[in-house]
């Protein structure tokens, strides 16, 4: 009996056959791993936090450029349309304070996003920990977040924004403005975003301004000791960078410098449907991969591929993203 039994186990093996009773089965699961990843810059704990990822047809998308271009950039990376796009946010703990730059993009944009909570506690956090929140710009994707069936997401967290920025979006008459002018051009996708981005900035901002825990800031300004609110216009009117620096280490958070890596580094000239001043965004990308790239500087990009810190290599052919290495244990970036 026991030779038998070896033998129909061999048959099974030999032929394929799956058998209940002998191998067991199971179900994929379908989800990734917890969307964090943690570095130290100094003497303050970098936690990127991952939103998740949203499919976009950037071949429609990018622009001063054209579909076939995308296209052949794109498959040069071994990628396909859509683009899975990843929207970062990133916790830095201080300390004394636990600040989070942009919030994601909350329900605004679809099922595969709105990672942002569930990723913030599984890295070791709670919401009502945050102390200050500050916004490189005021678009879906990065506010998003900010609040839950009208309810502030981060009761305890101050809001912070550009003033440039606010003064726009914010603005009654400029969102009157956007919705004739969408109305007039119904086929303008351009026209529509816009239109849109108004109506849930508002409603993303407007609970933590009836809170009193909305404040404007300058460009140029350092909002938090060794946290610089640096100016980048053009993507939107009040476009902001953060650079950190502490104990002799770099970082900066340079919000949507680039959208598509694998596009807009060989070509800086390209821009997105989304840039408020396409020209301004486009310059403003060219001298920002020019000065990280000399200054070796870290970087980390809200849309770069997940966790999307690393640095910008400046050769002949332009500029190559170079992400950091897996750190098993978080270490000092000096």
């Amino acid at each position: 009996m026991k030779f038998r039994h070896i033998f129909v186990l061999g048959l099974i093996a030999a032929t394929g056959i799956a058998s209940p009773d002998v191998h067991g089965s199971a179900r994929k699961a379908g989800v990734q791993a917890p969307g964090f990843y943690r570095i130290t810059v100094g003497e303050v704990e970098v936690t990127v936090l991952s939103d998740g990822t949203v499919p976009l047809p950037m071949d429609h998308l990018l622009t001063h450029t054209t579909p076939a271009l995308v296209d052949q950039a794109l498959a040069a990376s071994f990628i396909k349309e859509p683009y899975a796009t990843s929207v970062n946010c990133f916790l830095l703990n201080f300390g004394t304070r636990l600040v989070l730059i942009d919030t994601g993009a909350g329900l605004t944009l679809g099922p595969t996003l709105n990672h942002l909570m569930a990723n913030l506690r599984a890295s070791g956090y709670e919401p009502d920990q945050v102390d200050d929140i500050f916004m490189t710009h005021m678009h879906i994707d990065h506010e998003g977040g900010l609040t839950s069936n009208g309810i502030r997401a981060f009761p305890n967290a101050i809001l912070h924004a550009d003033d440039r920025e606010a003064n726009y979006w914010l603005n009654s008459e400029n969102e009157k403005r956007a919705s004739d002018n969408a109305a007039r051009h119904p086929s303008d996708q351009q026209a529509k975003f816009v239109e849109n981005n108004f109506v849930e900035t508002r409603k993303a901002i407007q609970p933590y301004i009836d809170a009193a825990h909305f404040k404007w800031f300058h460009g140029g300004e350092e909002v938090l000791p060794g946290l610089r609110a640096i100016s980048g216009a053009g993507h939107t009117p009040g476009h902001t960078m953060f650079a950190l620096v502490s104990d002799g280490a770099r970082i900066l958070f340079w919000g949507d410098i680039v959208h598509v890596a694998e596009v807009q580094l060989t070509t800086p000239q390209t821009t997105i449907l989304f840039d408020s001043d396409p020209i301004q965004a486009r310059g403003e990308r060219f001298k920002m991969l020019k000065e990280v790239g000399s200054r070796r500087d870290l970087i980390a990009g809200s849309h770069l591929p997940f966790p999307g810190v690393g640095h910008i290599r400046i050769s002949q052919q332009g500029f190559t993203f170079l992400p950091l290495h897996f750190i098993g244990e978080p270490s000092h970036n000096k």
